[in-house]
């Protein structure tokens, strides 16, 4: 419920009409209660969540229902079965508020408990720490007015009944009912109305310091907040009710200043520790609803050790709400510059990825054009060497010298000729007409080809000598001269 900033403080303090710090008011019906007191708290130990767990599911189960079984899920919109029940979404009864009190039919019971009171979820979380197995103790803050079609007091249930159908346990159920404003949630609580769930201990760090021993010396500051308790919590004869009477009286020995401290900025740490998990999910969207919602709680822990004084302090509305809009200011602003920074951190990993794909693409680009080339360099024309027949310019019939043709591979051919790879080299100035290029061999024949040039140059070169030798002895007038020097 927003709290209207305009109207006087005693007027906001009437307005959110809280609950006692013991038992109830003249009101009992949930419906009315919820409106001015809009949170539940629940002890429990947490077990493991599914791995398809989700806020649809149900984060609370009744006993009587299975979570593995879907048909077994309870339907809140159940129409009332009687007239004593009219204008309740869902079917209770005085048998069903006794079957879940008595603890030997409890498992059969279709309700989940939870509290209005903050303080008696710290008591009962305290009180099974000690005495249970398992350390592992949580307190759940709920949503409550995200239950008012299925919530109900346990005092609205026990006071329907007639004297004549009451349990033998009637009134031990009834002041346990009181006490500790017990409220029962029919079928489940759904993941949504959840606000958050905080250890036990993490809650006892940050409570007011009439909770709280203070520390005597330097050896106390190692010890847990549990050890150093105000009440004695480890007694099993230990009630409810004299827990609160203690803490009241603690509170009002305190100094003025020390219970202002205790009701403004204690009771705003408690409450943001309590709501620590929407508050900071909401700030950013919402800042107002999100401030109202750590008011609202604020103001129920800084009422409950002692209402009267409260009221006669008129400044504390407005302290308090001043001190939740700057914390939430300030909280607002760190995670908008934390945001801010992990979009730019993320922005350059985007900026780094685009790069290297960038630099990716063109390493790609640039080998496939080295494949080009070389396959290019590959399939040029080779050029052909053309030993051509040579007539001499002196008399008599030339013998004509066998041709001989052989591949050049391109790589071994000088610059100069690779740049005119359609030219023809001839042995004589006199070189006959160019002749068509072969077609280009592919790289393994160009291989293979290269390996016999040194042979088939050879060849060409030592025949081209031999037969000119042939031809000037033939032809020379001193033959037999020539032949005999030369052999």
């Amino acid at each position: 419920m927003a709290v209207d900033t305009k109207d006087s403080p005693a007027e906001q303090l009437n307005q959110l009409d809280l609950l006692p710090q013991y038992g109830f008011g003249p009101e009992l019906s949930f419906k009315k209660l919820v409106d001015r007191n809009p949170f539940l708290f629940r002890v429990y130990t947490p077990r493991p969540l599914g791995p398809c767990f989700n806020e649809t599911d149900p984060y609370f189960l009744g006993e009587s229902f299975h979570a593995e079984d879907d048909e077994s899920i309870p339907d809140v919109n159940l129409r009332p079965r009687t007239g004593a029940v009219k204008g309740r979404a869902f079917t209770a009864s005085y048998a069903d508020a006794v079957k879940h009190l008595d603890w030997t039919t409890k498992s059969s019971s279709p309700f989940v408990s939870t509290s209005f009171s903050f303080a008696w979820a710290v008591w009962e979380a305290c009180r099974r720490y000690k005495l249970s197995v398992k350390h592992d103790v949580h307190i759940a803050v709920i949503d409550a007015k995200a239950l008012v079609d299925r919530a109900v007091t346990a005092l609205e249930l026990l006071r329907e009944s007639a004297p004549k159908e009451r349990h033998n346990n009637h009134w031990r159920f009834y002041r346990f009912a009181l006490e500790s404003q017990d409220v029962l949630v029919y079928g489940s609580i759904p993941s949504s109305a959840v606000l958050s769930s905080i250890p036990l201990l993490s809650v006892l760090d940050v409570l007011p310091s009439y909770f709280i021993r203070p520390v005597a010396d330097s050896a106390e500051k190692d010890r847990s907040a549990i050890s150093r308790l105000t009440w004695e919590y480890t007694q099993k004869k230990s009630t409810y009710r004299q827990f609160c009477k203690q803490m009241s009286e603690r509170f009002l020995r305190m100094e003025r200043e020390d219970r202002l401290r205790d009701t403004t900025t204690g009771s705003v740490h408690l409450a943001l520790r309590l709501l620590r998990a929407r508050f900071y999910e909401r700030v950013l969207d919402d800042l107002d609803a999100s401030t109202v919602m750590v008011y609202q709680l604020a103001m129920v822990v800084a009422a409950w050790p002692g209402q009267w004084w409260v009221r006669d302090q008129p400044e504390l509305p407005d302290l308090i709400r001043s001190i939740v809009n700057a914390v939430g200011e300030e909280i607002r602003e760190a995670r908008r510059v934390k945001v801010v920074a992990e979009v730019a951190r993320l922005q350059s990993i985007v900026d780094d990825l685009e790069w290297m794909a960038r630099d990716h693409d063109c390493a790609s680009t640039q080998v496939g054009t080295d494949d080009e080339t070389e396959a290019g360099l590959s399939s040029k024309p080779e050029i052909h060497i053309e030993m051509q027949e040579t007539e001499p310019t002196t008399m008599g019939t030339a013998s004509r010298l066998e041709q001989s043709t052989y591949v050049l591979d391109p790589r071994n051919v000088p610059q100069a000729e690779q740049s005119q790879p359609h030219a023809q080299v001839s042995s004589s100035a006199n070189s006959g007409p160019a002749k068509p290029v072969a077609p280009a061999l592919t790289r393994e024949e160009s291989e293979n080809s290269h390996s016999s040039f040194v042979m088939t140059a050879s060849s060409a070169v030592t025949g081209f000598i031999f037969g000119t030798f042939a031809a000037i002895c033939i032809l020379a007038p001193p033959r037999r001269e020539l032949l005999h020097h030369f052999t």
